[in-house]
């Protein structure tokens, strides 16, 4: 809880909800933390110096999931645009679909619908070229969310779904 939270506060990442499994004292919650964070750091500097840009858009992808949830929305923002230019290059549909849809869901939490659709639009045209329905059930749900906006910028995002349903 407290120690991971102040931990994480001070590399810059405010408001944080923590919550600490297994030991509760907190020299040792704070240390694991600190060492988290370095591996995390290390990795992703491993995986650059590597050229392993497919696990570095990865890990910007997981990057991003872990600040939207934390409600750092402009970082995560930052971070899902960092991997989507990185799959686009590589020509990771899959992860370009993935991480559409997480960008998506960062607009649709802030509440801008009429930058969220496109985004979930775009991915749900991705997912059909990929062929998978796992990631097509996955944004039409997103869908479905902004749909229940009764303005998005004047477009019907319940129009997309008798299209999708028909996979």
């Amino acid at each position: 809880g407290g120690p991971v939270r102040a931990v994480i506060q001070a590399v810059g990442i405010p408001n944080v909800l923590t919550k600490s499994i297994g030991s509760h004292n907190p020299h040792n919650v704070v240390k694991a933390t600190i060492n988290a964070l370095e591996q995390l750091r290390d990795g992703l500097a491993r995986r650059r110096r590597l050229g392993d840009r497919r696990s570095s858009a990865l890990s910007f992808n997981n990057l991003g999931i872990v600040l939207l949830e934390t409600g750092e929305f402009g970082q995560a923002i930052d971070a899902f645009e960092q991997a989507l230019t990185i799959r686009r290059e590589i020509g990771d549909l899959p992860g370009v679909v993935a991480t559409l849809n997480n960008l998506g869901t960062v607009f649709q939490d802030r509440g801008d619908y009429t930058r969220a659709l496109p985004l979930f639009e775009e991915a749900l045209e991705g997912a059909r070229q990929v062929g998978d329905q796992n990631p097509i059930s996955l944004v039409l749900v997103n869908v479905g969310g902004v749909s229940r906006c009764r303005h998005c910028g004047g477009r019907d995002a319940a129009g997309l779904l008798p299209h999708t349903v028909l996979l």
